[in-house]
């Protein structure tokens, strides 16, 4: 269908439009051809229908040589292909079928088939019933969808897209690709110039990619897919050269290796712990320890030993003893009991008789006033505890005197 081999193209100003590209497309495809402005996508389409020559290299559509044909043969080569334009092209004093049937009267079809197949070209491309509407009263993209039925009008083998959906908002554009993707489904081989990254990418379709007249990508799939990452250089290591494998200086003897201190903080526990010697457990200091028991017991054992003078003072280990109280306990060995001694007795004198009081307790009789006498302190003490509410018992009566009253 389109075969382009090792074509470059010069125009007069001394661009170079074309440098060596070569790509064909077969009979049924769907092909995107995408690239940034300048970058040749203008000159290929032109190259295809035969308004310009390459300047060096082939170019064959539909069997026709582009840089050998005749001029009176460019409107049979046109007749094989249907054109849509960005800019539509239509007539605006014309109708819809006016401007659709001039295509047709060009290449000499009769009336009877140009009223047959307008109305089927207009079914095709959604617009039945537009007939007798004039381009102004059509959205962009109704008229975009006329401009489509008057390129297939001719039934053309190749159908040639430039930037179809350029003019048109993004929904209209996803309505006409997928238009030309069923005119493409019915035979029709489609080309599509197009700067629309996410149609491309919705579509999967080939993509061919053009760049500064270069060819750089021929793939189906995304209109740029993504570079893989690059793989990581394995890192090399190199040794650091010793002191002793260092050049001398002339005259100089090579200089020893001095260690550097560690930095330090103004936290030692930190510094311990940053630091790359052991923490060594600190030693308790036996004799300090002795002398701290010793003065404990100095001063629970006399009365002139202060414990408090201890406070604030730390050991050879760093214990710090805790402060006490101001006051300091009382002596445990302030006062002396008092002696206790048996009361004088007076042996001359005549012996009495004892009284109940006198009378050991395991000499009482039970039942006499001694045994009374010797369980008083105790009534007393559980009367006492009793609550004020509670009634005296028979015995309590009795003991008050207040029976028989």
């Amino acid at each position: 269908m389109i075969q382009f081999t090792n074509v470059f193209k010069s125009y007069e100003n001394g661009t170079d439009a074309l440098r060596g590209i070569s790509f064909g497309v077969e009979e049924g495809e769907f092909v995107f051809l995408v690239g940034p402005s300048g970058s040749g996508k203008s000159t290929i389409m032109k190259l295809i229908t035969g308004e310009i020559r390459p300047s060096q290299g082939a170019v064959m559509v539909n069997n026709f040589d582009i840089g050998k044909i005749k001029h009176r043969h460019l409107p049979k080569l046109r007749r094989t292909l249907g054109t849509i334009f960005q800019d539509f092209r239509l007539i605006d004093k014309k109708t819809v079928y006016d401007n659709i049937a001039l295509a047709a009267r060009v290449i000499g079809k009769s009336n009877k088939e140009i009223s047959r197949q307008v109305p089927e070209k207009l079914a095709l491309v959604g617009l039945s019933g537009y007939e007798h509407m004039y381009p102004g009263e059509l959205s962009g993209g109704e008229q975009q969808r006329v401009s489509i039925a008057r390129a297939l009008v001719n039934n053309p083998k190749i159908i040639i897209a430039d930037e179809p959906t350029g003019n048109i908002d993004p929904v209209r554009s996803l309505e006409i690709m997928t238009l030309l993707e069923q005119i493409n489904q019915e035979g029709t081989t489609v080309l599509v110039v197009t700067h629309e990254k996410s149609l491309v990418d919705r579509m999967r379709k080939r993509v061919v990619a053009i760049d500064d007249g270069i060819i750089i990508r021929d793939s189906i799939g995304e209109y740029m897919p993504p570079e893989p990452d690059p793989e990581p250089e394995p890192a090399v290591e190199t040794p650091l050269p010793r002191s002793d494998e260092l050049p001398a200086v002339t005259g100089q003897e090579p200089a020893a290796d001095i260690p550097s201190e560690p930095e330090t903080t103004d936290d030692p526990i930190e510094d311990a712990l940053n630091s790359d010697e052991p923490i060594r457990p600190i030693e308790p200091n036996i004799d300090a320890v002795k002398e701290f028991v010793q003065a404990m017991l100095d001063s629970m054992l006399t009365d002139t030993a202060d414990i408090s003078t201890l406070a604030g003072t730390a050991d050879q280990s760093g214990v710090v003893f805790p402060p006490v109280e101001e006051t300091a306990p009382e002596s445990l060995a302030a006062a002396e009991p008092a002696e206790i001694t048996d009361p004088p007795r007076d042996y001359d004198a005549e012996p009495r008789e004892r009284t109940d009081s006198e009378v050991p307790a395991e000499s009482i009789e039970p039942g006499t006033n001694a045994e009374i006498a010797a369980e008083a302190p105790t009534r007393d003490l559980d009367s006492a505890l009793k609550p004020e509410d509670t009634e005296p018992t028979a015995k309590e009566d009795i003991d008050d005197g207040q029976i028989g009253e």
